[in-house]
């Protein structure tokens, strides 16, 4: 008998999210030496942690629902409602999840790219920062928040959370938005009218690219 590969959602994510880590690693490791290096530097834990400590809390569930698939039953069913679901359904579900993790974690592979040196795992001003419109930065002022929101929305669909799912939408998303704004008065602060009309060619999308109809 011919060996026949089949990847599922969940395999094809975490094969994605491994894929990404090695791609973003680089990066990542140049963001965290200027972490708290910036001439202003805001220490409130809701601004600096509060969005990071919710995403990877989040991401410990979609790890869960993973390994709830593999195992292939359903040991806690809302952490994974897929195989409770008609077999179409789940797969058109599970596999729009993949491409929305894929997008995210596009969106912030080359949201990193495009800040470069002004690239920063904190929010904060850096010495000598510029301001980036290249990239993904032409349709959305925060592609890295954004990217960051469609990958975990992304993981919770590859496995059918709902947890996460409903943590991404209502805890997530809110917390970057909240750190986006308090970026966003950094950068009127250093660049004015410069930065105003670089956030009204985009509508002033934080999240959600301008060439979608609708999104914040």
């Amino acid at each position: 008998m011919p060996f026949k590969l089949v990847v599922s959602p969940a395999l094809a994510a975490q094969l994605a999210t491994l894929v990404a880590l090695v791609l973003l690693a680089p990066s990542a490791v140049r963001a965290f030496g200027r972490r708290g290096t910036g001439v202003i530097h805001e220490r409130n834990f809701g601004v600096q942690r509060a969005p990071q400590v919710v995403s990877l809390g989040i991401l410990a569930l979609i790890l869960v629902g993973h390994l709830d698939s593999e195992l292939g039953d359903v040991v806690v069913p809302w952490l994974n409602v897929l195989p409770l679901l008609p077999p179409v359904v789940a797969a058109t579900v599970g596999w729009l999840g993949v491409a929305l993790l894929v997008s995210g974690y596009g969106f912030l592979r080359t949201g990193y790219s495009a800040l470069g040196g002004n690239l920063s795992t904190d929010a904060e001003l850096l010495e000598g920062q510029t301001l980036t419109h290249s990239g993904p930065y032409r349709w959305v002022m925060h592609p890295v928040y954004s990217g960051i929101v469609q990958a975990l929305v992304g993981g919770a669909l590859t496995c059918g959370s709902l947890p996460a799912l409903a943590l991404t939408t209502f805890a997530a998303a809110p917390l970057w938005l909240h750190r986006a704004r308090y970026e966003e008065r950094l950068l009127v602060d250093a660049f004015g009218s410069a930065y105003r009309d670089y956030a009204e060619s985009v509508r002033w999308r934080r999240l959600v690219p301008s060439w979608l109809p609708f999104g914040v």
